[in-house]
This record gives C-alpha cells, structure tokens and sequence, in this order.
C-alpha cells in the first residue's frame, strides 16, 4: 500500500527542509555542513555613517551631549539615541556617569593611546 499523495509531500518537504538546514550528502561529501562558521570571523565591526559620525564626534568632545550631537550631524535625538544604543551593543561606547555631569568611554581609544 503506498502513502497518500499529501503525505509524501509533507515527507518530501521536510527531508528538503533538513537537508537545507543540516547539509546535505553529495557524492559522498558532506555539502553546506560548515557553512556560516567563519561568516564574521574576519568581517570586523560593521558601522553605518551615522554611527561612525558620533564615533567621530565623540572620539574628539567625550563630555558631548546627545543633543550637541544631533545639532552637530543634523538628525533628531532619537536617531542618535538609537545608534548610540548600537554602538553600545557593540562594546564601542560607554556613558560613565550621569547624563548630566558624565562623560563618554570609548574603549577602542585605550588601543590608540
């Protein structure tokens, strides 16, 4: 007795959908079983030009304000607050203090000095 139409397609999808996922046997070969272990090992960190704007920005005024920032690169607080936010994310920036009285830590500085 064969399988109904229907259920060799749910069969027939998921081995497609496992192959694609895990690799799959070609000639004997594992294909696409390493794929994406070395994807990002060597791409470094990647930054859109605002976030390398504030970079800039705070790299040279480390007591600048967010709003100075958005004044100085022409977007809203918001924006900023945002990409600073990446930033942080990514262990390029840190507040050290009040918003106030604080100021900025760029840890990539400590390579540079």
């Amino acid at each position: 007795m064969s399988a109904p139409i229907s259920t060799l397609k749910i069969l027939t999808t998921i081995s497609l959908t496992a192959a694609s996922k895990w690799g799959s046997v070609k000639n004997g070969a594992n294909v696409g079983v390493n794929d994406g272990v070395n994807d990002g090992v060597n791409d470094g960190v990647k930054l859109n030009d605002t976030q390398k704007k504030i970079l800039n920005l705070l790299m040279a005024d480390k007591n600048i304000t967010r709003q100075e920032l958005s004044e100085k690169i022409g977007m809203s607080i918001r924006t900023i607050e945002r990409n600073i936010a990446v930033l942080k994310e990514k262990g390029l920036v840190k507040r050290i203090g009040s918003d106030k009285a604080g100021y900025w830590q760029l840890p990539i500085c400590n390579f540079f000095s």
